[in-house]
């Protein structure tokens, strides 16, 4: 392109000047030449440094999407539109934390996302800023206008910002009304100002967000990798966890046996346990808590806890029995002698024994044994030959706990030994153990404890085992005992938490068969699926995080028992927060 400029240029010159202009004039046109060479050269290097850092997970690349849902203006504050964007980014793999583009009473827009960011589209190619400041300087390279899968849209966004990215007067009462309020708004089919400051909404309307990603990192606390839950080591294992967000620092802490041990500020995410005196065939928990200062003044919530068996190995010693080699003899026939032929004695007459009140019915057979009927519905003795366990529990993030079925899995820690191939699974808990759906009721501090019967509660699902329970003791009819066992909880909105593991079951109801696990909470998350027989598929996905979106705002009984998950009579933002905070830590159930 130089060339012909020059070429052109030359062409047009007239010669005829003194030779030292004329070299001046041409020195002068190499110039401009070489200035615009240059230009290019800097831009095809800056693009190409923008696709390779990319490429590699260059931290100041971020995306930023507009959502392909619609809301209206109570989106639960902040927090609850920013789990809205968490949530959408999830679900089509993005990676990553994300935030809402908006501005409250409070907060700027502009000061809830990095300063030095590029952002992209989520196709990664197409630029929208460079940074922050060109953010809202008035102007934007593209549109915001595709969504979290790469579709275009075109429909307002709720903001709340105006256009250097401070907060405006109006925001749905810091994004909480509906009805008599307003919000600024902006349009994603314009690459001005008008972006984020188009006009003004009735709070009533349904908008989009812009949800821009912050981090590379997940949200805290952090996820635990390895070794996995439940794993036996044969060896001192080094555990891994993911990074989250803002941390600088974590802490570990590790239980079993005598050990009890919260490690100093580590950097990284992994460290050796290798400085330990472990019992082989004792299992060890351990924990990982983010430190967002280097002295871990500030911390985020401990991990989902993890467990691993240390060389938990049976060892079979094979018993030989001798075999007996019999000779044998025959006998000379002899005569029989005639034995004594003895007559019965005659017994008493029974005659029955009338009732001395109406719940004694009694008939007499014998000194030493009698028959006894209960008729009516008198009380329930249970079986001394049974296992029986006691507990409390309770739900995390409720307002309100109702009576309800809790789906009590009794797992054999020890049947894989003698059926490798019989695993736990969502439906089924393996050789040797049974699944329970508990009766229970909680007292006036959400403490959840079983008893006998409840009313008004759906039904569990077809098939289900619902327990016998008496007295608060659940029978464990079918369970044998003398056995090792874990214990595994779920209630019908929640993932399923290991409560308790490795635990002898003796048969009857011995004290240390009364169990109090409200220190697990029952996380929420598996929603009962309408179009699956309300059924739970054992894990939080984007299943999950659409049955709450798809009836946010709504207080029907329907739509209560399917996404209420924290029991306030209405489903919004902060179900969906609730979800998404159990999609990010752990979501899959301890089976």
């Amino acid at each position: 392109m130089a060339k012909k400029y020059m070429s052109r240029e030359i062409q047009n010159t007239n010669f005829n000047l003194p030779p030292k202009l004329l070299k001046r004039k041409l020195e002068f046109l190499m110039l401009i030449g070489s200035l615009v060479l240059l230009f290019v050269s800097m831009h095809v290097v800056r693009r190409a440094h923008d696709l390779s850092s990319m490429a590699a997970g260059n931290p100041s690349i971020y995306k930023v999407f507009v959502s392909s849902t619609l809301y209206n203006g109570d989106l639960g504050g902040l927090s609850g539109a920013d789990a809205k964007c968490q949530s959408l980014a999830a679900s089509a793999g993005l990676s990553g934390t994300y935030k809402a583009w908006l501005s409250d009473s409070n907060t700027n827009a502009k000061d809830r996302i990095p300063d030095n960011a590029s952002y992209y589209l989520v196709d990664g190619v197409t630029k929208v800023a460079d940074n922050k400041a060109d953010l809202i300087d008035g102007n934007i390279d593209h549109e915001i206008n595709k969504d979290e899968l790469g579709n275009a849209q075109s429909w307002q966004t709720w903001t709340g910002t105006k256009s250097d990215g401070s907060k405006d007067t109006t925001h749905c009462n810091n994004w909480t009304a509906v009805s008599g309020y307003s919000a600024k708004d902006g349009k994603p089919i314009y690459n001005d100002y008008r972006w984020t400051q188009h006009g003004s909404s009735s709070c009533n309307n349904g908008h989009a967000l812009y949800c821009f990603q912050t981090s590379t990192l997940s949200p805290c606390p952090p996820v635990l990798k390895a070794p996995a839950d439940g794993a036996i080591v044969a060896s001192p294992p080094t555990v891994e966890w993911n990074s989250c967000f803002d941390a600088v620092k974590y802490r570990i802490n590790l239980k079993g046996g005598i050990i009890n041990w919260t490690s100093l500020p580590l950097s990284g995410n992994s460290y050796p346990l290798s400085s330990f005196n472990y019992q082989p065939g004792n299992s060890y928990t351990w924990k990982v808590q983010a430190c967002f200062d280097s002295n871990c003044g500030n911390v985020s919530a401990w991990s989902t806890p993890f467990t691993f068996w240390y060389q938990f190995q049976l060892s079979i010693t094979p018993t030989l029995t001798p075999i007996l080699t019999l000779t044998l003899t025959p006998t000379p026939s002899r005569t029989p002698t005639p034995s004594v032929i003895r007559m019965p004695t005659p017994s008493a007459t029974l005659t029955p024994t009338p009732p001395s009140s109406e719940n004694n019915y009694r008939i007499d057979i014998g000194q030493t044994d009698s028959l006894t009927i209960h008729i009516g519905a008198g009380p329930i003795t249970p079986p001394g030959d049974i296992p029986q366990i006691r507990f409390k529990a309770k739900l995390a993030h409720t307002q309100n706990n109702p009576e309800m079925y809790f789906k009590l899995r009794v797992k054999d820690d020890l049947a894989f030994i003698g059926n490798p191939n019989s695993k736990p699974t969502c439906e089924d808990p393996g050789a040797g153990g049974k699944d329970f759906y508990v009766p229970v009721r909680a007292d006036s501090g959400g403490v959840y404890m079983p008893v006998s019967s409840v009313s008004n509660v759906p039904s569990p699902p077809g098939g289900a085992v619902i327990a016998q329970v008496v007295d608060g003791w659940v029978i464990l009819e079918g369970i044998s005992a003398g056995k090792y066992y874990s214990f595994t909880l779920k209630a019908q909105k929640t993932r399923a938490t290991k409560t308790s593991e490795h635990v002898i079951l003796n048969i009857g109801h011995p004290p240390e068969q009364d169990f109090d696990w409200t220190n697990n909470l029952l996380e929420p998350g598996d929603l009962p699926d309408p179009n699956n027989g309300d059924k739970q598929d054992c894990t939080v996905n984007s299943i999950d995080l659409s049955l709450v979106e798809s009836r946010i705002s709504n207080t029907d009984p329907v739509s209560l028992r399917i996404a209420d998950v924290n029991y306030d009579g209405v489903v919004n933002g902060n179900d969906v927060s609730k979800v998404v905070n159990t999609l990010s830590n752990k979501p899959d159930d301890d089976l």
